[in-house]
């Protein structure tokens, strides 16, 4: 009970932001195993209240304990995380804090600098506390998988990011397709009421050119006939007028 409230406030204190005291434990000659047995025990309580080891991968070696630290970010959308803890360095031991990320000027985004995160360890590439984004601060594992891991990486950002790309130009080629449909289904209305007006029309030209055939055909019949009865009105007229002369002439003669 003593070393879990030792823990809580070890981690109360990293979360409040001011440095844990430093409390020195006093072992005497002949009793290294019940140092490990208590090394074992605070081990398994600082993983259950999230207390880890922090390593660098340039050098391999126990930077220091730390734990999260909540930060939120004004911008939304750009929290980042951060860890907070004690430095051992050397015999004394300082209280620092720094990000679990950085930001690649490759991808244009925020990405992790940790190399292996377990429940039990967390080993970051960045070299030393701070928020440096250069790359020259950082160390990827071993010097050839580190930069094989690191292009990588920005292989897969850059991917990410015209992945995004072609997907917005989908986006935008699938809305004008879908307008050219709207206007291909709206032309195909139009081309088929024309198409049955079209129709209708030349139906009904075919009619009238029947028609006028028709009236075509009957029209010699027609001026055979009206000459003819115009030249019995012409005959009959001549036969009037003899018949007038000759009625007047007996009259006054």
């Amino acid at each position: 009970a003593r070393v879990r409230a030792q823990f809580k406030g070890f981690q109360d204190n990293f979360l409040e932001g001011d440095p844990p005291p430093a409390r020195v434990i006093r072992v005497r000659e002949g009793e290294p195993t019940e140092v490990a047995h208590r090394l074992v025990d605070l081990h398994l309580l600082a993983r259950r209240i999230g207390v880890r080891p922090l390593l660098r991968a340039g050098r391999m070696e126990i930077e220091g304990f730390v734990t999260e630290k909540l930060k939120p970010s004004r911008t939304p959308g750009k929290d980042r995380r951060w860890v907070a803890g004690v430095k051992l360095n050397g015999g004394k031991r300082e209280y620092f804090e720094e990000p679990l990320d950085f930001y690649n000027p490759e991808t244009g985004r925020l990405e992790t600098c940790l190399c292996i995160e377990k429940d039990t360890v967390v080993v970051t590439a960045r070299q030393a506390p701070g928020v440096s984004d250069k790359l020259d601060d950082f160390v990827w594992l071993s010097y050839p998988a580190g930069r094989v891991q690191k292009k990588l990486i920005n292989r897969i950002g850059k991917l990410m990011q015209e992945r995004v790309g072609i997907e917005n130009e989908l986006h935008s080629l699938r809305i004008e397709r879908d307008k050219y449909e709207i206007e291909a289904n709206r032309s195909a209305s139009e081309w088929e009421s024309m198409t049955k007006k079209l129709k209708g029309l030349e139906e009904e030209n075919t009619r009238l050119k029947e028609q006028i055939d028709h009236l075509q055909s009957l029209l010699p019949a027609h001026i055979a006939s009206k000459i003819k009865e115009g030249a019995k009105q012409t005959e009959a007229l001549k036969e009037a007028e003899k018949l007038g002369a000759f009625e007047g002439k007996s009259i006054f003669g």
